[in-house]
């Protein structure tokens, strides 16, 4: 289980509009494009791994033809200082994805590792939105090819986010396709893509 404690008080600093994490979160969004600003935040936090699908859920977002458009997307975790065999991996994959889909580049937000706190108010800023800069009605995204539970999915769905998350594994036992989350079939960037635009949706 999850503290759910550490999902109220991030939303209540979210509603507060107070706290150094949100300030962190605007200055990220800031220094994007002005179109850019306003927009729903897609979140996914994560090791830089393989099995976590990071890189399945960029080609996911910036290949679709609509959501670079609807949203935003925060990719959170690894070590980007110096990476390791396995983030370089997944780093370097990403930076296929971008080059193959440059007008999406300026929406993608790769600020490394952040403690669970930061996070928390990160996904509540997805959630509830921050004016001017972040619009409310984001949602989560889980790439994993193997989750056996999945716990950023469930703190994010304590926050109140709806959920992408892979249709096999811990999270098929409990969350409930098309009401909590969305199932899909992680190995799809286009799977991942139709469950994001659903999650939005919701």
């Amino acid at each position: 289980g999850i503290d759910v404690t550490v999902a109220a008080r991030a939303l209540d600093d979210v509603r507060a509009g107070a706290h150094p994490a949100l300030t962190e979160l605007t200055a990220l969004i800031e220094a994007l494009r002005a179109r850019r600003r306003g927009l729903p935040l897609a979140i996914s936090v994560g090791r830089l791994h393989r099995v976590k699908g990071m890189a399945t859920v960029v080609e996911a977002w910036a290949s679709d033809p609509t959501l670079p458009q609807r949203c935003n997307l925060l990719i959170v975790g690894g070590d980007l200082a110096e990476p390791s065999v396995d983030e370089r991996e997944q780093l370097d994959l990403i930076a296929e994805v971008v080059a193959r889909h440059p007008a999406a580049a300026g929406g993608l937000l790769l600020p490394g590792h952040r403690p669970n706190g930061v996070v928390a108010r990160w996904m509540a800023a997805a959630q509830l939105g921050l004016p001017g800069v972040i619009d409310p009605g984001g949602a989560y995204v889980c790439g994993s090819l193997k989750e056996e539970f999945g716990l950023a999915l469930v703190e994010a769905m304590a926050i109140g986010l709806p959920v992408v998350a892979p249709d096999h594994g811990g999270p098929a036992t409990y969350i409930q396709d098309g009401v909590t989350g969305f199932l899909v079939d992680t190995r799809s960037p286009r799977a991942v893509a139709d469950g994001l635009a659903c999650a939005l949706d919701l």
